[in-house]
């Protein structure tokens, strides 16, 4: 590094009010990985030529390979997606560090399109990819944003786990094969450590619950209340089941736009709290805090 002095983007801006550059060359550097930054500023330093500047980078989008560089648009890069996977680039949005990537809306409603530079996108990041449910925002139309974490959501619309098995908190977890997920915001609303959302021995196991649209608002808001429930075949509790499609048959179905869906919410249960019945496989909790939801899936019928 003889010859070079790196000072922060601000100095640099400062320098050139000043007109301190003496003469030197300057380049931003965007991809200094041994700084362990992604503005700084080296000085003096041969001209980097344009194919350098853009710097060439594969990224994994959901197991999908794409190419890209420094000034690849977002809008480009959801095209490309459509190139390789056939994925129609209004269909989907692509999250990255738990933002969603899009377009910023400036002054005067005039759009200014976002790069992987814009949101420090380095070479073999993997990035998140949610398919939107057929016929738009759906159960989501009247759900405020903040009650939901995109970050998370998961479309198993498509997936077969065949023989391959899944445990949470030590028990088999069936997961929600042939149905699209959307995550609920829980991360730290329980006031623990959140290892009950983990995948090994101390978390919670998985269960479901099938119910109808119009409880998903307050379902995600409150949880599970005990003192709504009106009938309790095998005692009083919270009732739910690890089998996804035991739980779809007491879903009520809705309708939208001519195409009919059903949803259940899928939750994490305390298992010391937990009274299992085997012949129905059903679960049963005794209190309304031993269930937490974190995900509403949805499926088309």
């Amino acid at each position: 590094m003889d010859g070079q002095k790196f000072v922060s983007e601000k100095e640099f801006r400062e320098m050139q009010n000043c007109n301190k550059f003496s003469g030197s060359r300057f380049q931003k550097i965007d991809d200094f990985d041994s700084f362990h930054q992604s503005n700084l500023v080296g000085m003096p330093i041969s001209y980097q030529n344009e194919q350098t500047k853009r710097n060439g980078m594969i990224l994994s989008i959901n197991g999908i390979k794409v190419i890209g560089n420094d000034i690849t648009t977002i809008s480009e890069l959801r095209q490309k997606l459509q190139d390789k996977d056939g994925i129609l680039p209004n269909k989907l949005s692509i999250v990255f560090a738990g933002r969603k990537l899009g377009t910023t809306l400036l002054a005067h409603n005039v759009k200014n399109e976002n790069t992987l530079l814009t949101y420090n996108i380095k070479h073999e990041n993997t990035l998140h990819l949610i398919v939107r449910l057929p016929g738009g925002g759906c159960v989501f139309n009247y759900m405020p944003s903040s009650l939901l974490d995109p970050q998370f959501d998961y479309d198993f619309t498509n997936i077969d786990d065949g023989e391959n098995q899944y445990t949470r908190g030590g028990i088999p977890y069936r997961r929600p094969c042939g149905w699209q997920r959307f995550a609920i915001k829980v991360t730290g609303k329980y006031g623990d450590d959140d290892k009950w959302l983990g995948t090994d021995e101390n978390s919670w196991p998985v269960s479901y619950h099938g119910t109808a649209k119009h409880n998903a608002r307050k379902i995600c808001e409150e949880g599970y209340l005990l003192s709504k429930g009106k009938r309790f075949l095998f005692g009083r509790g919270i009732y739910s089941t690890p089998d996804v499609n035991i739980a779809k048959d007491y879903a009520t179905e809705f309708e939208f736009e001519g195409k009919k869906y059903i949803m259940i919410f899928q939750n994490r249960v305390n298992p010391m709290n937990l009274v299992k019945i085997e012949e129905h496989n059903y679960w049963i909790s005794k209190e309304d805090k031993d269930v937490r939801p974190y995900g509403i899936c949805i499926k088309r019928i």
